[in-house]
Formats: structure tokens, C-alpha cells, sequence
């Protein structure tokens, strides 16, 4: 697609039979409505939307190629998709917990940005190792693909056309690299890390800047020890800020748990005066 706005958000949404990814999303962008009522949002979906979630994001995208059975192999369309000049992809299950606006003076000078490593509910860069046990033995760049900025140029497609190759080549691929479950599906980090090997990680990372950043609220980054956060560490929201163990939250957080989604929808309806 050619873009038709100058720069905007993306929320890529696919429902599957457990998640309703759609209305994960249609929470994150009333947060992103309440801390930036001139943002423009774009949801990226082929799930029927209703008249009412229309009017909650500025445009609806559907993905403009045949969807694969793997959901997650479909990132790579949000790039043909997007219709904006600059685009901040941000996942479903994400609610902002202040203004990211300050971002885009930074990230305009990048083809494509995606962030290394993340935060935990203390703003500490998380150490937790267990769920990248593959990254380590690879030596891969710690990136994640929950954000992902990209300007709309060459480089940038070159990059999302070297995630499609993965996706399409996974089985042949990882078998150049240690310990990977031949009988796994591809996960998008994992491509996107092997995207970055493949055309050089100082192309789409910035290592040593982390202001392009998230919170994860996966368990092990917060030293819980329970599956679902919100059932072991206390939490509140406070006129559109996430407050986790007394902590306000001062990136975008990363929830995980998807039937927050609910709890977020809410607090923001209120603020926005949303029947």
C-alpha cells in the first residue's frame, strides 16, 4: 500500500479460537487515543469489525496476501499493509501508559527499529534468561518484535522480505544453527533475530539506546512465580497509568495475560467517556 498519512500506529489483530486479538487491540488504541488524541491508529485484520470499532481507529487494513496457517507468519504484511509513511507496529495485547510521542523525532531517522532486550515492572532491563536460551547459544541480537518501527523505503522491505524468507524457509534454515526443536513453529522473534544475522543486526538495532522499549510482564522478567502476573503482584490504573507493585509504569507495557485486555478496555472508556 502507498502510504496516505504521514506516520501512525498498527496493531496487527488475527482472532483465533482461545483470543479475541481484536479486542486486545481495540484497548490498546484507546490508550493510545487517550495519551495522543491526534495519533492515528490502523487496525490490521481480516476478523469481521464491527460499526463501533471503526470509529475507534482511523483505518482498517486487511492483510493484503493469503494469510498462512501459521499466524504469526503473516508479520511480514504489516509492512504492504501499513498505511502510513512512518509506522510504530505495536502487538495486540499492549496498552500505553503515557505519551510515546517524543518517539518519532528519534525514530525518523532510522529505515527500521526494532527494539534489543526489554524492560521489567522495575524499569530494569530484564536479565531473565529462560526464554532465550536459543539466542544465547546462537549468540543472536536480543531483539523482540512486539514494536517495530520502519520508514516506508527500500530498506525497509528488504528487511520484511528477508522475515518472509525465513518464515518460508524455517526448516531448512535453523538446522545452520544449535538447539532448535526441529518440530517447533517459527516465532517471530526468533525470525527477526535471524533476519538480523542475515543483513546485519546494526541495520534494524540500536543496542546501546533503549528508549524505543517495552515492559514485558511475562512472568520470569518480574521474578514471579506464578503463570499470570495479575494474580500474583499487586496492580491498579490510575487516570490512564498502569501502576504494577506501587511501580508506574513508564513504557508501554506488554500485558501478556490477554483477558487484561478487559480490565484496560474499561479504565479507558471511562476516562474517554465511552458508552
Amino acid at each position: 500500500m502507498k502510504p496516505i498519512f504521514d506516520r501512525g500506529y498498527i496493531i496487527p489483530a488475527i482472532n483465533s479460537d482461545d483470543v479475541d486479538y481484536v479486542s486486545c487491540a481495540r484497548a490498546l488504541a484507546k490508550s493510545i487515543k487517550f495519551w495522543q488524541p491526534t495519533s492515528k491508529v490502523c487496525l490490521l485484520s481480516n476478523d469481521e469489525v464491527t460499526d463501533n470499532e471503526k470509529n475507534i481507529f482511523d483505518y482498517v487494513s486487511k492483510f493484503p496476501f493469503p494469510l498462512d496457517e501459521n499466524p504469526l507468519a503473516n508479520d511480514w504484511q504489516v509492512f504492504h499493509a501499513s498505511p502510513f509513511r512512518q509506522t510504530i507496529k505495536i502487538e495486540a495485547d499492549f496498552a500505553l501508559s503515557g505519551s510515546i510521542e517524543h518517539w518519532w523525532q528519534c525514530l525518523q531517522h532510522r529505515d527500521v527499529l526494532v527494539p534489543v532486550g526489554c524492560k521489567n515492572l522495575y524499569g530494569e532491563t530484564s536479565q531473565e534468561r529462560f526464554y532465550r536460551r536459543v539466542f544465547d547459544e546462537n549468540n543472536f541480537p536480543d531483539v523482540y518484535n512486539a514494536m517495530v518501527y520502519w520508514r516506508y523505503c527500500k530498506e525497509a522491505k528488504v528487511f520484511f522480505e528477508m522475515v518472509k524468507f525465513v518464515f518460508e524457509n524455517w526448516n531448512v534454515i535453523i538446522q545452520a544453527f544449535k538447539s532448535f526443536n526441529l518440530n517447533k513453529a517459527a516465532d517471530t522473534d526468533t525470525v527477526y533475530a535471524i533476519a538480523a544475522v542475515l543483513l546485519g543486526d546494526e541495520l534494524i538495532t540500536e543496542p546501546f539506546s533503549d528508549f524505543f522499549n517495552f515492559v514485558h510482564l511475562k512472568a520470569r522478567h518480574n521474578y514471579c512465580h506464578r503463570e499470570y502476573w495479575n494474580d500474583h503482584l499487586t496492580w491498579e490504573l490510575v487516570k490512564g497509568r498502569i501502576k504494577v507493585n506501587s511501580f508506574y509504569q513508564m513504557y508501554p507495557v506488554h500485558y501478556h495475560e490477554k483477558s487484561f485486555a478487559k480490565k484496560i478496555e474499561e479504565h479507558y472508556d471511562s476516562l474517554l467517556g465511552s458508552n
